[in-house]
């Protein structure tokens, strides 16, 4: 919609709510919700108790594992919570522009030029720097972490 709408989706429950409407989806194993219309969107991504693996981009973010696939398309800020267990796994690609990647602890963070996204209880990362003027801050990293390309 064009106001303020939040997508939140788990192994079980997906639903899209804003200003006069819910849509909710239940048992289906690919979900994807968009953010089209204006407001500020938000996603929350939850990861399954199998290996889970983050794909994030400024322009979606992804959480698969088990038998599961969670897309978070356009969303101003993505929230991907891994705390269900498992091995869990994310890449996560810079933009065109500047963009500033925070590790702390099992927490990641990218801010990019229009959007952000987080990363909760990763416990491998890697992160792609190829383009604009990249900046990282790791603090007390609690994880794996491979940092690839051009990272000041």
């Amino acid at each position: 919609s064009a106001g303020d709408d939040t997508f939140t989706s788990d192994v079980f429950v997906s639903t899209m709510k804003g200003p006069g409407f819910q849509i909710t989806a239940r048992f289906f194993d690919y979900v994807h919700g968009y953010a089209t219309a204006g407001g500020h969107d938000t996603a929350y991504l939850y990861g399954s108790s199998a290996d889970d693996l983050v794909a994030a981009r400024q322009a979606q973010t992804v959480v698969s594992g088990g038998s599961t696939y969670r897309r978070g398309k356009a969303f101003d800020a993505v929230f991907a919570l891994l705390d269900q267990g498992g091995n869990d796994a994310a890449v996560i690609y810079d933009s065109a522009g500047d963009d500033v990647l925070n590790v702390i602890g099992r927490d990641v963070t990218m801010q990019y030029p229009t959007s952000r996204v987080e990363i909760r209880s990763v416990a491998t990362l890697l992160a792609l720097s190829s383009s604009g003027n990249d900046v990282k801050s790791v603090v007390a990293p609690l994880l794996e972490m491979e940092l690839a390309g051009r990272w000041q």
